[in-house]
Parts: C-alpha cells; structure tokens; sequence
C-alpha cells in the first residue's frame, strides 16, 4: 500500500474452511488516517482503491472489503472492524473485466 497511508493493516481474510485459492486472492484491510479528514465514506473508498492499484492501473488481487476508513479520533470512538463475508471459492479467474 503506498501514501498517504504508510502504517495500513492489509491482510488476507480467512476462515478455517477457506479455500486455498482464497488465501492469495481476497483480503481486507483497516486503514487510519487523517487523509479521511472531512470526506465521505465513498471518498474514503477511493483513495484506499488507488493506494492498492498496481502500476498498471489493476487491482493485483480479485477481492477487497475494506473493514474501516476512519480517522485516529473515529478510530479512538470506536475500532470495531465488522467480519469479512465467507470466501465462496472463486479467485475472480473467470471473470471478464
């Protein structure tokens, strides 16, 4: 991930039942900053989007759930991060872009 959010926690989502093919391919990450200050949720989305994008413009992996865009006081609130959704298998391979 790179700025403005040097210190991102980006890691693969898992279950004990996900399959292998899900553990290179979906992850979820919790980033704090205060680059979100005074922006919407969408805003928020956007900018982790383009810090994840390779040089290309692609996103180097099929699935991304952001569990929390908040800034360090929204954070202080509340760190409750929601759980991911059960891989259902897929890598996105089959999928037209």
């Amino acid at each position: 991930m790179r700025a403005p959010f040097p210190h991102a926690d980006l890691r693969p989502y898992l279950t004990h039942q996900s399959p292998p093919k899900c553990r290179r391919s979906h992850f979820k990450v919790v980033v704090v900053s205060e680059a979100f200050a005074d922006k919407r949720l969408i805003a928020r989305h956007r900018l982790i989007n383009a810090a994840l994008l390779d040089e290309d413009g692609s996103l180097g992996f099929h699935s991304l759930s952001i569990g929390a865009a908040k800034t360090p006081a929204e954070w202080g609130v509340s760190a409750e991060v929601p759980a991911s959704p059960q891989c259902m298998g897929g890598d996105g391979s089959g999928l037209k872009r």
